[in-house]
């Protein structure tokens, strides 16, 4: 079964480089435009599934698909919300980041462990039961959540990826696309990280922001 971890298109706080966390933000003109090369981008797949966060900004990244094609089976989750920052959200993404990195991991809001505690029960009460009667599942979500299922997924659950692909940062922008084939026997790859080539068109130009 292949799984398409997708984070949202961009708010105006994307924009401005501002941490969001659980505030319920919504796209902004770009974001929209993003979310619909997207949407033409999947309406080709045999889709099975979508599991989406129910905050708005994944809400409006998901519905130019939808209107594409509205016979796929969808479920809006609270369990793939964007992890709750507490005093960071509304501050510069890089001084969070910064005061983040001076802390216990659970220090701030939610904490990474719960975090991690929630998308491994999303994962596990969601996703895995479909692996041996689904090809194609789509969870639309945030950066945030993408990164720490797949450090869960290279770190603990031992899923193969190609190493070459990590020599530079792993980039998770708006829309992008992580590409992940999970087996019946439960073992997993990664094929891509951070895909985002429907956002580069003669049309558009380059939407990666």
């Amino acid at each position: 079964m292949k799984v398409f971890l997708i984070r949202h298109g961009q708010t105006e706080q994307n924009k401005v480089g501002i941490l969001q966390g659980s505030v319920d933000t919504s796209l902004s003109e770009t974001g929209q435009l993003q979310a619909k090369l997207l949407g033409s981008r999947l309406s080709s797949l045999n889709i099975d599934q979508i599991f989406c966060s129910s905050m708005k900004r994944c809400r409006e990244t998901i519905k130019p698909l939808l209107e594409l094609r509205p016979e796929i089976p969808i479920e809006y989750s609270d369990l793939i919300r964007e992890r709750i920052y507490g005093e960071l959200e509304g501050m510069n993404v890089v001084e969070a980041k910064r005061l983040m990195g001076t802390k216990h991991p659970d220090y701030y809001g939610e904490g990474f462990t719960s975090l991690k505690q929630r998308l491994v029960k999303f994962w596990e009460e969601k996703v895995v039961p479909l692996r041996e009667e689904k090809k194609c599942v789509v969870v639309l979500c945030h950066g945030g959540v993408i990164n720490a299922l797949r450090a869960h997924f290279m770190e603990e659950k031992g899923y193969t990826y190609d190493h070459t692909k990590l020599e530079k940062k792993i980039l998770t922008v708006n829309t992008s696309i992580t590409e992940i084939e999970v087996t019946p026997e439960g073992t997993g790859h990664i094929y891509t990280f951070g895909d985002a080539a429907h956002l580069e068109s003669e049309e558009h130009g380059r939407l990666i922001v």
